[in-house]
């Protein structure tokens, strides 16, 4: 594994951004076409943290969805089974 100069990767993200300020793209083409051309090769990692994250950040927020209905069925149940206990009493 090799160092990164900061200054080139400052420099070679400065080039990259004033190219992708005229065509848009997608961020999955935006990183095939980082990959294709071998120039920017200190931009794939940022952008593949970047794509990571967003891809995390979605498989979290349907998880939360998931656990919020198992939550709410738990207590439809727990209220479910209060009202037949009641019933059962009177």
């Amino acid at each position: 594994m090799s160092n990164v100069d900061a200054n080139d990767h400052f420099s070679e993200l400065n080039v990259f951004q004033m190219i992708l300020l005229n065509v848009l793209m997608l961020e999955f083409r935006i990183l095939e076409f980082v990959k294709a051309t071998d120039f920017y090769a200190n931009v794939s990692i940022p952008y593949r943290i970047l794509l990571t994250m967003s891809m995390t950040i979605a498989y979290v927020e349907e998880k939360k969805v998931k656990v919020k209905l198992i939550e709410k069925l738990l207590e439809f149940n727990k209220i479910t089974r209060k009202i037949e206990r009641y019933d059962r009493t009177y």
